[in-house]
């Protein structure tokens, strides 16, 4: 509930941010790295006789640091109720990287929890962002290692 609580007091601190810099220029030629990003998760399965429950949400944020660097932060909790049982998964993930007019990189250092199980996870992100076709278009190629 503690890292709960800190999450949510960074997602606050970084709209109150966003808001602050709206009307700073931008030339818009291409997607913005400052964005907050909000899921929810429920649902109800009943798959082969075993009745699935998963409940849960994804909130990730982004924050431009300047024209060619940014920073982000994301977490990931999800309680899954099966008829023979129950399963926790939680994902915490900082990190950083660098942008181009279309391309980026980054770097981030995850944290997997499943139940009481923790593993370490490094992840590197190729990829390309541009308002390439109506609005935007986004293309993802993803490096996963553990540690």
């Amino acid at each position: 509930m503690k890292n709960d609580f800190l999450l949510l007091l960074l997602a606050l601190t970084f709209i109150v941010f966003l808001a602050s810099n709206a009307n700073a220029d931008d030339d818009h030629s291409s997607p913005s790295y400052s964005f907050i990003e909000y899921s929810a998760l429920e649902y109800d399965a009943d798959i082969s006789g075993v009745d699935i429950e998963p409940d849960g949400y994804k909130l990730k944020l982004s924050v431009e640091l300047g024209d060619s660097l940014f920073a982000m932060v994301d977490r990931v909790k999800t309680d899954q109720s099966f008829s023979s049982g129950s399963l926790d998964f939680d994902t915490e993930g900082y990190g950083f990287g660098l942008r181009g007019d279309s391309w980026y990189a980054s770097y981030s250092y995850n944290t997997w929890e499943f139940d009481s199980d923790e593993i370490d996870v490094d992840t590197i992100r190729l990829g390309f962002r541009n308002y390439w076709i109506q609005d935007r278009l986004e293309f993802n190629a993803v490096i996963p290692g553990t540690t």
